[in-house]
C-alpha cells in the first residue's frame, strides 16, 4: 500500500500553492516507482511457477525474506533515523500527519474490504 500513499501525496503536494502563489512542482520519486515495479514483478512470479537453472521463486523468495530482507530493512530504516530531527518534524505542521492518517485509514479500509470479498474464494 506504499505505492498509491506516494502516488496520492505527490499528486496533492502538486497541488499545494507555494509560499509566494505559484504551484510548486513535486516529483514522484523513483524509489516509488522502483518500488511499484519490483511489486508488480513479485506478484507475477508468484502467480507463476517460474524456474531459473532448476530453483524454483518460492525457494529464492524463503531464503530472501528470512535472512537478506530483514538486515535491510533494518539498515534502511536506520540510515533514515539518524537523519530525523524533531525540530523538522515540528516545523512541517499537523497537515501532512492528518493527511497520512486519512490515507492510511483508506489503505486499511480498502484492504479488508479485499480480505472480505475474496475470503470465499480462497476456501
Amino acid at each position: 500500500m506504499i505505492a498509491p500513499v506516494v502516488l496520492a501525496s505527490a499528486f496533492y503536494l502538486s497541488r499545494a500553492e507555494g509560499t509566494n502563489g505559484v504551484k510548486t512542482k513535486v516529483t514522484v520519486p523513483l524509489f516509488a516507482v522502483a518500488f511499484l515495479i519490483n511489486t508488480l514483478l513479485c506478484a507475477a512470479l508468484d502467480a507463476s511457477s517460474f524456474t531459473f537453472l532448476g530453483i524454483g521463486w518460492n525457494l529464492v523468495k524463503t531464503a530472501l525474506t528470512t535472512s537478506l530482507l530483514p538486515f535491510l530493512l533494518a539498515i534502511s530504516f536506520a540510515g533514515v533515523g539518524t537523519k530525523v530531527q524533531f525540530r523538522d518534524i515540528a516545523s512541517v505542521g499537523w497537515k501532512p500527519f492528518a493527511f497520512a492518517a486519512a490515507m492510511a485509514v483508506i489503505a486499511g479500509t480498502l484492504a479488508l474490504a479485499m480480505a472480505v470479498a475474496t475470503a470465499p474464494y480462497l476456501s
